[in-house]
């Protein structure tokens, strides 16, 4: 009996190893696919890594990839569920508000957080600057004691809450690619055309040329570093944080982001055709957000909707044979986008200012050309914010001298 035994228990053995065999050639393939689109505007040959993330910290490479003309990356991770940690560098893209091909530096990156689980669909993952700065502001709260799982969810989720978009699927709209409706993609993209535009302002304040050292992927670095403290409040660590010498504040991810971005609407690069009337409600409810992202003390401020202030200088309403210089100031606290002059007559001007980004415009012609009577000069002043405003004033020609009647008194 013993020997019958002894001689049961190989064979058993042996068909739960054939069992066992046969499972795993029928168990589920564990790789998982992780592809996405890398957009600041549309990143193109920069190389996308993926890293285990388990630990709340970049770990062993699970695969890579490069990003094609539209952006898009696809990478393989075989055998793997967890924390993935997604980091852009180098590539190329065409910065929104300039129009400038710009390359990423060394020091420059996008990221995104996420878990994934082998086997399962994640669906299409976006690595952006706001993916970016979420990622920062889980690093922060992972290093500030919370779970690992919890510091990703509520980062990637205050962000999210933060813009009104799916930080990590919505797929960001180019507004410069043409004609649009506005949705949750298009607002995404105007978000970050407002990187752009805003990107563009603060190589203006630095006197530099746009596009060129502070590019919108550069400020989204910056603003990551801010993020580093688990706080957006223009500081790391209590120490004032500089583009140059333009400084960040918590402002700058709310009304100064709105207002940057309905400038962008006015940019000849935006081919979308949305207008102001259509983004401005989405755009204020970001500008008046208060959450534990911003010091309690930063309170919201609403994008400007107040017009520019239009002034004229005339020494006389009314021209008598003489040169006459017409000159119209823009005035406003966002800056002045274009302010134009125009005559209700068709006269020829000895001088005439530029339009664009003045605020004084002067209208000189000689007055002795002109027929008697009234001419309206209208201004129109567009703000940083989109606010349009528009005056006139109207001067009088009387180079005609008055016929004088004079009546003799009447002799003896």
């Amino acid at each position: 009996m013993f020997h019958k035994l002894f001689l049961l228990i190989p064979l058993t053995l042996f068909l739960l190893a054939g069992c066992g065999k046969n499972s795993s050639s029928n168990a589920p393939d564990l790789a998982v696919q992780i592809e996405g689109h890398a957009i600041d505007s549309l990143v193109q040959g920069g190389t996308v890594t993926a890293y285990d993330f388990n630990n709340g910290q970049k770990g062993a490479v699970l695969g890579s990839a490069q990003t094609d003309m539209q952006g898009l990356y696809s990478l393989t991770v075989k055998s793997y569920s967890g924390l993935v940690y997604l980091e852009l560098r180098g590539g190329t893209y065409v910065d929104e508000a300039t129009g400038t091909v710009t390359s990423l530096k060394p020091d420059q990156f996008l990221s995104t957080l996420k878990y994934v689980e082998g086997g399962k669909d994640i669906g299409s993952l976006m690595i952006t600057p706001l993916t970016t700065i979420a990622a920062s502001l889980a690093q922060a709260r992972i290093s500030s004691g919370k779970s690992i799982f919890t510091a990703i969810d509520e980062a990637n989720n205050d962000i999210t809450h933060l813009f009104g978009v799916n930080i990590l699927t919505t797929y960001p709209l180019s507004l410069t690619g043409g004609a649009a409706s506005f949705s949750d993609s298009a607002q995404y993209g105007l978000i970050l055309a407002g990187l752009s535009q805003m990107a563009a302002q603060i190589s203006e304040f630095n006197n530099v040329p746009p596009g060129n050292i502070y590019t919108s992927i550069k400020l989204a670095d910056t603003m990551a570093i801010d993020a580093s403290d688990g706080i957006l409040d223009g500081k790391q660590n209590g120490q004032q944080i500089y583009l140059g010498s333009y400084p960040l504040d918590s402002y700058n991810y709310r009304s100064k982001l709105g207002q940057a971005a309905v400038l962008f609407l006015t940019n000849p690069n935006n081919r979308s055709g949305l207008g102001w009337n259509e983004v401005i409600a989405s755009l204020n409810t970001i500008a008046a957000m208060m959450n534990a992202l911003f010091p309690s003390g930063d309170l919201p401020k609403p994008i400007d909707q107040i017009p520019p202030a239009i002034t004229f200088n005339l020494q006389n309403n009314t021209a008598v044979n003489k040169i006459v210089t017409v000159t119209a100031h823009a005035a406003d606290p966002s800056g002045i986008a274009g302010l134009t002059l125009t005559p209700g007559i068709s006269i020829t001007p000895q001088f005439q200012g530029q339009q664009g980004d003045i605020s004084t415009y002067l209208y000189t012609f000689d007055s002795t050309q002109i027929p008697d009577g009234n001419i309206t000069f209208t201004g129109i002043a567009v703000d940083r914010a989109g606010n349009q405003a528009q005056a006139s004033i109207t001067l009088r020609i009387s180079n005609t001298p008055p016929v004088l009647n004079m009546t003799l008194p009447n002799g003896p």
